[in-house]
């Protein structure tokens, strides 16, 4: 957690560029959406694959959908239940209540859906219940609640009230870190080979006795940027997303290419789109330095490519729409980033700048959608947003 000074200016400006977003908002959003254009994709069936092949236009221009900031948990005046260190997940039950998981507290903290705090559990410990560095959190379709520790290698059970319930030992998945437990109890995740610069990581689907792990992908490790002493800066990695009929969509955002598979790593879908990459700037790269100034002065150097991976992350809202996060950012302050959209046939909607960080931890709710958000003075917060959407 960091702290930045000039407080009061900061929340001067935060409250300006709210304002500023909110009535850009408001002007793009005054009538609903006529689509621009007729799709000019195609789809195909190809070996029992559906291919679809978006050509790079949206049907729609401009805002489809409208964010609304509702709520938001974080550095609660006088109340240290709501000063969070190290956020590593978040969901929601069935009732609107949001479950945290504070990864360097190992505790889960719990609150209702007006955002006031009921109750925490969990410790540091070895102990039944007890976390060492827990990374994963989500509330089974039984009303479970499952968290992942990657040193310890289990996922723990426990009631929503926090009483421990069982656990189950996944030794054969070093480094693993779940992302959705699917209705068959299989765990979708990815296991880091290796810290920068080295790197590498493998995407997996684990069946719920850890016995049988399938790898979807791998990106080998690269030791020879340890050799050079260099980062890779551009250099494109995994985004994978889940939806909740068993469904895993990935990519390798070295390419413009989603794929959808079932628990078994059988492909059931192929989204392209023909959008060029988003050039690394000057300003990309003084970025990078300040980023990376203490490698710097270890002596190690960043390495630039031409540009960004196509994607940053993928999710999936409760109607099945992929949302892109792609590597362009919009103007002003705190930086935002445009999204591709696409209905659940993999047709491109529309490009949106949106006001939240919608990412693998971002969770969808009905019209609801919760995410990890930092406020200006650096401090974490959960933000949840109430999505219109302006479609014909």
């Amino acid at each position: 957690m960091t702290q930045a000074g000039n407080g009061f200016f900061g929340k001067i400006l935060t409250r300006f560029f709210c304002l500023v977003f909110a009535l850009a908002s408001l002007s793009a959003f005054g009538s609903r959406q006529d689509p621009t254009q007729k799709w000019d994709g195609k789809i195909e069936i190809q070996n029992g694959v559906t291919i679809v092949e978006n050509a790079g236009r949206p049907i729609y221009d401009g805002a489809i959908c409208e964010f609304t900031e509702e709520l938001s948990i974080g550095k609660g005046e006088g109340s240290e239940e709501q000063l969070f260190t190290s956020v590593y997940d978040i969901d929601v039950d069935a009732d609107g209540n949001i479950y945290i998981l504070d990864m360097r507290a190992a505790q889960v903290r719990v609150f209702d859906m007006k955002g006031r705090f009921l109750r925490s559990f969990g410790k540091k410990g070895q102990g039944p219940g007890e976390f060492q560095v827990p990374v994963y959190l989500e509330i089974s379709p039984d009303g479970r609640l499952l968290c992942f520790d990657t040193i310890a290698f289990r996922l723990t059970y426990f009631s929503k009230t926090g009483e421990f319930l069982k656990q189950i030992l996944y030794p054969n998945i070093r480094g693993f870190r779940p992302h959705h437990v699917d209705s068959q109890g299989n765990l979708i995740g990815h296991s880091v080979l290796a810290p920068a610069p080295i790197s590498g990581e493998i995407l997996k689907i684990a069946n719920a006795e850890g016995d049988r792990v399938l790898d979807v992908f791998k990106i080998d490790s690269d030791f020879s940027r340890r050799e050079k002493m260099e980062f890779d800066i551009g250099k494109p990695w995994i985004c994978y997303a889940a939806d909740r009929s068993d469904h895993v969509y990935w990519g390798y955002s070295e390419k413009y290419e989603i794929q959808m598979i079932d628990a078994t790593g059988k492909v059931l879908k192929i989204i392209r789109n023909r959008t060029k990459p988003v050039a690394i700037s000057a300003e990309d790269k003084i970025a990078a330095e300040k980023d990376y100034a203490d490698v710097l002065k270890r002596g190690f150097k960043l390495a630039f490519r031409d540009a960004h991976p196509f994607f940053r992350s993928l999710s999936v809202d409760a109607r099945n729409r992929l949302f892109v996060q792609t590597s362009e950012k919009g103007k002003g302050s705190p930086a935002r980033y445009f999204y591709d959209i696409y209905d659940p046939e993999g047709r491109y909607l529309a490009k949106v700048l949106i006001p939240a960080n919608i990412d693998g931890m971002s969770i969808w709710a009905g019209d609801k959608l919760y995410t990890l958000e930092t406020d200006q003075e650096g401090y974490e917060k959960i933000v949840r947003y109430r999505v219109a959407w302006n479609l014909k």
